[in-house]
């Protein structure tokens, strides 16, 4: 019940374990094991299982919005990118019609969230800074290749596609 309503509040979650036996001389030696946040919960028990607990990963590069979204308890996973005239208020209206739990961003997207209306009245979480590395076209193809142990990206519509890909 504490880590539902830590997590329901916000917050971070470190779960750590006793990693060795106490003796009575020296400290028990403990290690994080997990950290949970509300779009990396997979109790059942933590999340309501008729909708999706979506956690979205957006971020701004140049003039394009990405939002790339997945429930890591069925595994549904997808992707939209935004460029244009409108791209902006295209972007939020998919944010809003994903109703992520949670949401990583890199830095500039970051900085921008804060002024945005619908993340300073609650409609949308708080969006949670990322690294920017995590972001890059290179580092973020190579992880998805591993992740889906594939060797392009040409099954998943994503080919060429750097802002998807960066923000997948």
């Amino acid at each position: 019940p504490y880590l539902l309503k830590l997590i329901k509040k916000g917050y971070k979650v470190a779960i750590c374990e006793q990693l060795s036996e106490p003796n009575g001389k020296e400290l028990v030696k403990r290690d994080v094991i997990r950290i949970c946040t509300a779009g990396t919960v997979i109790e059942d028990a933590l999340i309501d299982e008729k909708v999706n607990n979506f956690i979205a990963s957006v971020c701004l590069i140049g003039k394009e919005y990405a939002i790339s979204w997945v429930d890591i308890t069925t595994g549904e996973f997808f992707v939209q990118t935004f460029g244009g005239e409108n791209a902006f208020t295209e972007f939020l209206d998919a944010v809003v019609r994903v109703s992520p739990v949670e949401v990583i961003t890199n830095s500039v997207l970051f900085e921008q969230s804060k002024e945005i209306p619908l993340v300073k009245n609650k409609v949308l979480p708080t969006f949670c800074l990322y690294t920017d590395s995590n972001f890059n076209f290179i580092s973020a193809e190579k992880t998805l290749k591993e992740q889906f142990n594939v060797l392009n990206l040409n099954a998943f519509n994503l080919e060429e596609n750097k802002i998807a890909i960066s923000a997948a």
